[in-house]
This record gives C-alpha cells, structure tokens and sequence, in this order.
C-alpha cells in the first residue's frame, strides 16, 4: 500500500460500457462535472459490443479535453463480469480504491466525497453503495404510500428532504452494484467477481457476501445520490432467467442469505426512512387505514360512524382502507362499501395515517401500526377508560398496552354530538410538537383528520419510539435465538441490554403520565 492517508485515497472509477451510448455520455458528463478529476481518475472500458466503434467515437470526443479520463476497448465481448474483472484487475494497476460506476447513472454533486468518507468511517466497511431512483433496496424512497415507478424528480425531492434525517449509512447485508465503492486491500486479497455469474446479475451480492464471511460489511451511504437507469442491459425474460439461475447459486453458497435481507428490512432501517414517502409531501390521493383489531367493527357504534363520515370524503383525495380481524372481511366488505377491506394478517405497505378504533388494542397491534403508519390517531369512545383505575384493570394488560397508544398517538378522536360532524380531535397525551388547541378546517374532525394524514410529522421521536417498543415486543414474543446461535455469546446480550433501555423508558413516559 501507498502512505497516503486512508481518507485522502484517491479513487478509481470504473464504467464498463456496452451500449446505449447516450446514457453513457450523460454517465461521463456526469463525472466530468461533479468529481475532482485532478485528484480521482477514470476508466471507461468498451466491452466490444454490437455498438463499440459508435462507442469509440463517442467516448473519445467526450474526453478528448479531459487527461485523467482514460479509455481502453476490448479486443472480444466479455460481458459485465468479465469486463470488470477485467478492468480491476489488469487494466488499473493503481492502488486506488475502486469504484464501479454503471454506464446508465448520473451522478450528483458531492456523492463521491461522502461514499469515500463512508467507506473509510471503519476499517470492516468493505463495500459502499449510493442510495438512488433504481437500486432495490438502496432505492429512496424504497417503501412507497402507493405503488409507481420512483421517477428521479421524487427520489431528489425525498433525499433533500430526510437525507440528513436519518442516519449516515446503513449496514446492509449487500451493496447494490450500479455504484459500487471497494477498498482497495480487498481486492488482492478476495478478487473480484466469480464468473460463475457471467454475463451478470448477482455478482455483486456474491462478493459482499464473500467479504463477510470475513468480516468486512457492506454499507448504504444514506446522503450520496446517484440516479440509474432502468436496466436494459437483458431482456426481461433473459434477466429472469439469470435471476433465477444466478440465484439459487447464491442461496446455495449463502443459505442465509434471503432471510437476511428480510431481516435488514424489518428491523436495520431507520423508521424516519421506512416511511419517507408518507413524510414527505406529495400530491395525489392519500391513504388512511382504519384499525379495529379483532372486534367486529359494526358493534362499535362511535367506530362505524367515524368509518361512514370517512367513507363520503372523495377517492381523489383519499383511499381508505379497514383493517379487520379475518373473521369479520365478508361481513365488513358489504357493510362498507367503497372502503378497502383487509384482513388484519395481510394487511401490507405504508399509510399516511392510522386510526385506531380497537377498544382495547394488544402489543401485536401495536407492532402492526408501528410497521404500517407514521402518524397515529386513536379513537377514545369510552375516556373513562383512561381515568377509571377499574375500568383499565378490566383491560387486557391493565390497560398498559392501551396507555402506550394514548402516550404516543398524535391526535385522540371523541364522539361529541355538540360540534360538527359529531366528532372532535385533541392532541396525544404527549404532544410531541402539536399545537394545544387543533383549529378545524371546514369540515370540522374529519377534515382535520384528512389534513394530518398529509402534513409532515412535528417529531420523528414518536415514531422511533413506537418502533423501538414494536422491535422489542418482536424480539420478546421470540421463543429462541436459534438463528443467532452463532453470536449469542455477545449479540443476544446487547440485544437485551438495549430492551431492557427501551421498556425502562416506555414506563417511565407512563409513570409521569
């Protein structure tokens, strides 16, 4: 290695080039523009495809007034893997570390700086990725309130938005290859790609999961932006069939390997990032769920005339949707009709609010809100409940589970035939930011209701909280850690010492409630 400091390392960018050439030279004016090229250098590699002298021609104008880029083509087609490999461990002879960048991105200002900085926070990062439009579970927002293609213009809004927000970077059980950070030591030491994976897919994930089988981590770098493209490099039934052929070699050689993803998922990201697509405003309809847990909701009164009142706001400006207990679907779909009814077990995305109407919700529901919603608002059809000392210890749980909501809801919604509409809203017990008197819009509750489900949040500390005790009850109800066996010497004890923090704190809020 040279003796120039770790962080000052210059990098290598790398991108391999096949076709498309006009994604390929937004690629390079990309880099041109936001790198410092007097410091970083750059390998354009033409992988001699059915486009490579429009490449060469292409290519060679566009840095023709730029030294540091260099260009270099392939004297037969080796596909992705074998133009990497390629390109890493023969044409660069530098002791840079390496990025490899994927010919359809476009890079943003300061991107490089912050995925260098990334990488060189801890010797076991091994791998870093930027977060982007396209890039499964790099993509932001990843979770989306309704379903559509992440357009560049809505990623860009959310980033600027939450980028610093939530935490610097995430620890992910793989990087995302379209750009692709990696410590030079590594190289020497690992290689690159298998070719086992030619002409692509995959490759990238078998090499994180290499290095960490000795010890180095793959990172997401949560405030570098790259946008990329949508992949073009296979057909679509060509990339399923590499999807699944190069798959199942991976899940073969890392059994863990999907149930790790799922993990990192549910319980390694930040919940201010599990819901920025709700946080951020958007246009177009919002959604609300109605959750009324394993009671029929036609025999509560208050919570039927609630969902009706909901039921006559237009589709235009809000999908509803009813939780329900699987007993109660048939029932509840014909009694409300234009609501979306689902079962409480299958129910599934993320909502810009939830209203609970269970008169005595458990931890289980408490963990199902946690995961669907960012902004809570709890329906109080009995406020005796809350006062009666025998009527909470009449609850489930001696009403501990029912003061949890009431502490960490953003609003409470009473049954009160003197105002209009019927319904008045107050703040949660703790306000979190919210304005002590709620001024109704024209409308009265309703519209009130219709105006959180679209404002940002006051606080993110109410919802990492209501994640925190979610995570906790998880990993409570859990009978065994048979799948950590391997570290319980030290994990499960962290584990634990952080619930036990966690549950401290939960009843300390209710003690001094």
């Amino acid at each position: 290695m040279n003796t120039i400091q770790a962080n000052q390392r210059p990098v290598t960018i790398v991108i391999p080039a096949y076709g498309d050439v006009p994604s390929l030279l937004k690629c390079i004016a990309s880099v041109k523009r936001h790198v410092d090229l007097s410091k970083h250098s750059v390998l354009v590699v033409n992988d001699n495809g059915p486009e490579a002298e429009l490449i060469e021609q292409a290519v060679g104008e566009s840095i023709s007034d730029t030294p540091s880029i260099r260009y270099e083509r392939n004297s037969v087609n080796l596909g992705f893997v074998g133009n990497c490999n390629r390109a890493v461990l023969e044409l660069d002879q530098t002791e840079n570390d390496v990025l490899l960048l994927n010919s359809d991105t476009v890079v943003t200002p300061g991107f490089l700086d912050e995925m260098i900085e990334v990488l060189h926070l801890s010797p076991s990062h091994g791998v870093v990725c930027a977060r982007s439009n396209n890039a499964t579970i790099a993509s932001l927002p990843f979770r989306q309130v309704i379903a559509r293609p992440r357009h560049e213009e809505r990623t860009k809004e959310v980033f600027e938005d939450l980028a610093l927000d939530i935490p610097r970077f995430n620890v992910s059980p793989v990087a995302m290859g379209f750009c692709f950070l990696i410590r030079r030591e590594l190289i020497p030491r690992f290689g690159l790609f298998d070719e086992v994976f030619s002409p692509g897919y995959g490759e990238e994930n078998d090499f994180c999961l290499r290095i960490n089988e000795h010890g180095f981590q793959s990172v997401i770098a949560n405030r570098a932006l790259v946008f990329h493209g949508v992949a073009a490099s296979f057909t679509n039934k060509r990339r399923e069939v590499l999807r699944r052929e190069h798959g199942a070699i991976l899940s073969s050689r890392y059994p863990h390997y999907d149930e790790s993803v799922r993990s990192y998922l549910l319980s390694g990201v930040d919940p201010v990032e599990h819901f920025a697509d709700a946080i951020t405003p958007r246009s177009g309809p919002h959604r609300i769920v109605v959750e009324a847990g394993d009671v029929d909701p036609q025999s509560l009164p208050t919570a039927s005339a609630l969902l009706d009142a909901l039921r006559c706001v237009s589709s235009e400006r809000v999908e509803l949707f009813l939780s329900v207990d699987a007993h109660y679907y048939a029932k509840s779909a014909l009694r409300f009709r234009g609501v979306t009814v689902v079962p409480s077990d299958k129910i599934d995305g993320i909502f810009d609010l939830a209203i609970i109407v269970d008169p005595s919700p458990d931890m289980s529901t408490f963990g199902r809100m946690a995961r669907l919603s960012c902004k809570w608002a709890i329906l109080d059809m009995d406020p005796a409940r809350l006062i009666s000392w025998s009527q909470r210890m009449a609850l489930p749980h001696g009403g501990y589970v029912l003061q949890i909501f009431d502490r960490l809801s953003d609003v409470r919604i009473y049954a009160n035939e003197d105002v209009e509409g019927g319904f008045e809203l107050v703040p949660g017990a703790r306000t979190w930011g919210h304005p002590d008197v709620i001024e109704y819009n024209n409308g009265g509750a309703i519209e009130e209701l219709i105006a959180l489900a679209k404002s940002r949040p006051a606080s993110f500390e109410p919802l990492r909280m209501r994640s925190a005790i979610a995570g906790w009850e998880l990993a409570a109800t859990k009978s065994s850690f048979d799948k950590l066996s391997s570290y319980r010497s030290g994990v499960q004890v962290r584990v634990f010492d952080l619930l036990r923090r966690i549950r401290r704190r939960v009843r300390a809020l209710i003690d001094r409630s």
